[in-house]
């Protein structure tokens, strides 16, 4: 009776299993072919080559990947920013302004300043720093 189902199946050369054993170990050796194919194809990736954005040009801007990701990643490091500095200085983490001259200063800003270059984070640290503040100071009972 399968092989009437699957009449088709057999013309085209592929085995056609009349019970549900020979199904399921068919099923196992396509699975287990699967499954070296997969552990061949990782075999050959290069975790250090270039992104396969580079198939669409050479080139920095091709390396990039949407502003949006890199924004909720520097968001994440500023906010990890603020607890590590609480947890390791006495002062509160804040972004202060000079009046006199409108420029942001302080040793919170300083640190996720740091942060930001030594991960080459291509974001504002100042504009995450004060995000961080604002958000984790509501969080947290520091004011």
């Amino acid at each position: 009776m399968a092989e009437k189902l699957f009449a088709q199946r057999k013309s085209a050369g592929w085995p056609v299993r009349s019970t549900i054993n020979g199904a399921r170990s068919e099923i196992g050796n396509s699975i287990k072919e699967l499954a070296s194919g997969v552990e061949e194809a990782i075999t050959q990736i290069d975790p250090n080559g270039a992104s396969v954005n580079t198939a669409f040009g050479d080139g920095p801007e091709f390396e990039k990947f949407g502003t949006k990701v890199a924004k909720s990643g520097a968001r994440f490091l500023a906010q990890e920013c603020f607890r590590a500095f609480t947890a390791l200085s006495e002062d509160r983490p804040a972004v202060r302004t000079d009046l006199q001259y409108a420029e942001a200063y302080g040793p919170f800003l300083e640190f996720v300043t740091n942060i930001f270059e030594a991960l080459e984070i291509d974001a504002s640290a100042e504009a995450f720093a004060r995000e961080a503040c604002a958000e984790l100071r509501q969080e947290s009972s520091i004011k």
